[in-house]
């Protein structure tokens, strides 16, 4: 069932792009719309929000590749409601990512539980560094000292990126 279910799936993925390429009578481009709304809600699923989310986690987070925010957040996703008035979309996240891995230079970011359902998932996460630098919203001065935190949060979906994290 699962082979049959990829061959269908890759069949719909030739079949659309096809109808993109060509030039086809309304007739067809209706099939190919409806296939295409069929597909944009198989690649929208909980499954695969697991997934931007590990990405933001590991690349982002743990890794420092805050170009990758382009393409795991939505361009008017609110960043989380901290007291700070960050800027929307990949901006704000990037603006508070890069301003908490500045004051915590070796920090790790572990996802260690994940359930989504609809739109929405909650990440119950780990965060380790040593307080070394000063990351402007951080606000403390350093103090060398190591943290090791868990914590929870939790994202909202918008056509397949992240929208919200409250």
């Amino acid at each position: 069932v699962h082979g049959l279910e990829h061959l269908v799936g890759l069949l719909n993925v030739l079949l659309l792009r096809f109808c993109f390429e060509l030039e086809f009578s309304y007739k067809y481009k209706k099939i190919c719309g409806i296939i295409g709304i069929h597909l944009r809600q198989r690649c929208h699923m909980p499954d695969n929000y697991k997934g931007i989310v590990r990405r933001l986690v590991k690349e982002v987070w743990r890794n420092g590749r805050l170009e990758a925010l382009n393409e795991l957040i939505y361009p008017n996703a609110k960043p989380p409601h901290w007291p700070w008035d960050l800027p929307a979309g990949p901006d704000g996240f990037s603006h508070l990512i890069d301003s908490i891995r500045t004051s915590f230079p070796d920090l790790t970011r572990s996802a260690e539980d994940m359930v989504a359902e609809e739109d929405r998932l909650g990440l119950y996460y780990r965060i380790q560094g040593t307080h070394t630098g000063n990351g402007g919203l951080v606000p403390y001065p350093p103090t060398g000292e190591r943290w090791d935190m868990l914590g929870a949060t939790a994202f909202r979906f918008t056509e397949g990126l992240i929208a919200e994290e409250p």
